[in-house]
């Protein structure tokens, strides 16, 4: 920034690059409190970081299953009467299951892709427990493996010798690969006091910068991100005089 205003992007290697207008759709809580230094932070912002309940982070088991699982629903969510009791402490008798039969691009012809996911809002037990005993951290993605697959085989048959893959995404994996704030999957959670209050795109004492993303709108999700691309656009047009045409292909 200079005088106020955005003039480009510092890489962490060093290298800048000149920019007219910055834009971030990055996590907002970085983007606030990490490369801004919370030196342009609005009462909104504030108020929302201090006291806006957010979703959940999320624990996800990923199987390669050979075999072809095609008469099963691709979305589903059974209930155990036996929790399955995860490090964090939270308790579960049902989790979100997902057969990915129908997508021939997300495994080879005969084998199927199968995700188990929980929610948890202990995401910074998962976090602090890889960074302090990172044995510890693959035994309990290990040991959560093996009592997915046990349920598992209560739905859909015995598979000994079928799992060909296995891939654990827990709170601490989602932080490391998104950068999302407390690992949380959809930014601020929506709420009768949430939806009614409107987040700002651009922050005082700053020209030529915008945020956009999930953590600008309660509610989030994907959608939103893509209108708020779409709005930005028509945004940067209105000031530069230029007519906004789009085109889907």
């Amino acid at each position: 920034m200079e005088d106020g205003v955005a003039k480009g992007v510092t890489l962490r290697g060093g290298e800048h690059v000149d920019a007219d207008y910055v834009i971030s759709a990055a996590d907002g809580h970085t983007t606030l409190f990490g490369m801004l230094e919370g030196k342009y932070l609005s009462k909104p912002y504030q108020k929302a970081y201090e006291s806006y309940p957010l979703f959940p982070s999320s624990i996800m088991v990923a199987l390669g299953l050979k075999g072809d699982y095609s008469g099963y629903p691709h979305e589903s969510s059974p209930y155990f009467k036996e929790p399955i009791i995860l490090f964090d402490g939270s308790s579960h008798n049902r989790f979100n299951l997902n057969v990915y039969h129908y997508d021939p691009t997300l495994a080879p012809k005969g084998k199927t892709l199968i995700t188990v996911m929980f929610n948890t809002w202990e995401g910074e037990k998962w976090q602090q427990l890889a960074t302090d005993n990172p044995k510890q951290y693959e035994e309990e993605k290990s040991k959560l493996t093996k009592e997915v697959l046990a349920r598992l085989e209560k739905i859909i048959g015995p598979l000994e010798d079928k799992v060909e893959m296995v891939d654990v995404s827990t709170p601490h994996s989602v932080i490391r690969y998104t950068g999302n704030w407390q690992g949380s999957f959809e930014g601020f959670a929506p709420t009768k006091a949430t939806l009614s209050k409107s987040l700002p795109k651009t922050l005082p004492g700053l020209k030529h910068f915008a945020m956009i993303g999930q953590w600008t709108t309660p509610g989030g999700g994907l959608p939103t991100a893509a209108k708020d691309g779409l709005d930005i656009a028509k945004k940067l047009c209105k000031e530069h005089g230029k007519p906004f045409t789009s085109k889907l292909s």
